[in-house]
């Protein structure tokens, strides 16, 4: 260390810790991987950084000493909003220097001159910043690494009407409530699926009063269905769907089953349909 202050006694204790562990020398017969803890280089856990190599560090502090090395304002790690498993998350990292930059947010093995990484698994990242085409020895650490993207706490639950059969009343404005009591979710709902689902076994067609259908309706275009939450916020999410008259179709008759998401395809699950619903867009609850 005293070697290499006398090249630079400007360096910092930072600085020079740095680039001694930087200059190590490795034994190949040994594995020298990212530590996350201390993010000077490579490591292994029986031999640490390497071998101290007194030359190679003083060559360094001669490199270095003609660095002009950026500075690093602030760093914005966020996760990005979720409505499917796995979370994932971004860096944006904004820094100064004199000269085109480059970033790195893996210990400086790969650079980008682009300052935002989007689509980041959850796990721990080194952010690096330089000036575009210096020396590997000339860069700067952000001082709060390792920047950690948190995955979100994601979970999928079914909740299902289990209750007796609800009839529909006909001509009647006000219809009929069917509460679905809701519990185990612990976090906000990102998206909402609403499925009907006919009886397991059975058959179910357009026959009127078959109590294999989700719904048995002769009539399913007189029909609208609405979710209201508990605060009274209320969505549509059928509106008097029609029936086009295709072999198949049934007349408009009965609901057997039956998937509204918001994404543009139905399930396998659910892909026998006796009525031709569209697939409905938009998020009705976010």
């Amino acid at each position: 260390m005293a070697l290499m202050l006398s090249v630079n006694n400007a360096l910092t204790v930072n600085e020079v810790n740095f680039i001694l562990k930087r200059s190590c020398d490795k034994n190949p017969n040994y594995t020298f991987t990212q530590n996350l803890a201390d993010s000077n280089g490579t490591w292994n856990n029986e031999l640490g950084y390497g071998r101290v190599n007194a030359l190679a560090a003083v060559a360094a502090v001669a490199v270095a000493t003609n660095c002009s090395f950026p500075n690093i304002a602030s760093v914005i790690n966020s996760n990005q909003p979720v409505c499917s498993s796995p979370a994932l998350g971004s860096i944006a990292i904004f820094a100064t220097g004199n000269g085109a930059l480059e970033y790195s947010i893996n210990n400086g093995t790969t650079w980008a001159s682009t300052s935002t990484f989007n689509n980041l698994a959850g796990g721990p990242y080194t952010v690096k910043v330089r000036i575009q085409g210096a020396p590997n020895i000339c860069f700067t650490d952000f001082s709060g690494n390792p920047v950690n993207i948190v995955p979100a706490n994601i979970g999928i639950n079914t909740i299902s009407y289990t209750g007796p059969v609800v009839a529909i009343p006909d001509n009647n404005a006000t219809g009929v409530n069917i509460p679905i009591t809701v519990n185990g979710i612990t976090n906000n709902i990102e998206t909402l699926q609403f499925r009907f689902d006919a009886a397991a076994s059975g058959v179910c067609d357009a026959t009127e009063a078959n109590t294999n259908a989700a719904v048995d309706h002769t009539y399913v275009g007189d029909l609208v269905f609405k979710l209201t939450s508990p605060q009274g916020r209320t969505v549509t999410i059928i509106n008097r769907i029609p029936s086009f008259g295709r072999p198949g179709e049934f007349g408009g008759n009965n609901i057997c089953n039956v998937l509204l998401a918001d994404e543009e395809s139905f399930p396998p699950i659910n892909t026998e349909l006796l009525v031709r619903l569209p697939v409905i867009l938009g998020r009705p609850i976010h």
